[in-house]
């Protein structure tokens, strides 16, 4: 069989053909052209490939993590490269024996969407790693023992169809007035695009990553500050009860009540709200914003560099950190010093 038509890894990862079209199989033709280069529900699209060393598998628009390929969850950035396809092996390096992803090479002139679309990239914990002498090869994973069959292929196709008829989600009007107040605060450009990851729910948490199947629903899945509380973006940065101390000694700081319950767009708009009378609603989104990023970061560390949570540590860095955002939007006439800041903040807001 190989010998007549080829490995079937070779069509695939090389699109190669070996010996005359003549000699084909009509029928694996017929099976590898059920959907399009577009289509998510296709055959192609939905082979899931067994890493070996990575040379012969492109990084973008092959199946390698999770239940989609990259260029369809980064179409954009996807799009900015040109559709410049690379390999596995050409983003990365070993050191030591170690795997090292290397992305900073796509951070060209890029639109606010498509660097969206790279941090959301950056963020997502790709923990596989190439295998050295071994060679690529494919599995069906809609079977449990990897083997295709037609009856798996056809109930794809129909849910990919069906799926591509449902309705967009639009912005809400909270959404949208919580959006136009975050792009008017005087704060990092890379942070603004985090607030309306934030806002939009595009952030790379937990849930996001089991949605895309790039993360199995297990205790892996859970919040990394202890409470076994399957992370989402709500309970990250509202409702987990470790964080939910933190958010209170931040409003205690400005001398406000706590809304318990809210969501995050409620909880920005309500905290911008309580001190509408008394201070500039950029200065209090300032707060706000310094205090999401802040237990993002920590959250990544704790991930990714298995440092431990420390909540007063945060909180001062909340206060450190809005102050500094402060003084440079102010044009670094001084607002107040931090000792001043960190004690009196509504006196010099």
């Amino acid at each position: 069989m190989e010998e007549r038509y080829g490995r079937l890894v070779d069509r695939i990862l090389f699109k190669s053909i070996k010996g005359s079209k003549s000699l084909e199989s009509l029928w694996w033709r017929d099976i590898m052209k059920i959907g399009d280069d577009n289509d998510d529900a296709g055959f192609i699209q939905n082979l899931a490939i067994k890493l070996g060393d990575g040379g012969c598998v492109p990084f973008w628009t092959k199946r390698w993590l999770g239940s989609r390929p990259f260029c369809l969850l980064f179409p954009l950035l996807f799009q900015v490269l040109e559709g410049n396809e690379v390999s596995m092996q050409s983003m990365g390096r070993w050191e030591n024996n170690r795997w090292v992803w290397n992305l900073a090479e796509m951070e060209v002139e890029l639109s606010l969407e498509a660097s969206v679309e790279l941090e959301e990239l950056k963020e997502i914990p790709l923990g596989i790693e190439p295998r050295k002498n071994e060679h690529d090869n494919f599995v069906w994973p809609l079977n449990e023992d990897g083997v295709f069959n037609v009856s798996s292929c056809y109930k794809k196709l129909m849910q990919g169809r069906a799926d591509r008829v449902a309705e967009p989600r639009r912005m809400g009007a909270r959404s949208l007035e919580a959006a136009q107040i975050l792009w008017e605060l005087r704060m990092p450009s890379k942070v603004k695009i985090f607030g309306w990851r934030l806002i939009q729910d595009r952030l790379a948490t937990k849930s996001q990553l089991i949605k895309r199947g790039i993360l199995e629903q297990n205790d892996a899945a859970c919040c990394v500050f202890g409470c076994s509380q399957i992370e989402d973006i709500q309970h990250l940065f509202i409702n987990c009860a470790v964080l939910r101390r933190l958010w209170g000694s931040i409003y205690d700081w400005l001398g406000i009540a706590y809304p318990v319950g809210s969501d995050c767009i409620s909880n920005f708009l309500h905290m911008l709200n309580s001190l509408r009378f008394k201070c500039s609603r950029k200065r209090v989104g300032c707060i706000w914003m310094a205090t999401c990023w802040l237990i993002w970061k920590q959250r990544n560390d704790i991930i990714f560099n298995n440092v431990v949570a420390d909540m007063d540590e945060i909180l001062h860095s909340v206060k450190m950190l809005s102050w500094w955002w402060l003084e440079i939007g102010n044009n670094r006439k001084v607002l107040c010093n931090f000792y001043e800041w960190s004690h009196c903040p509504l006196e010099y807001m």
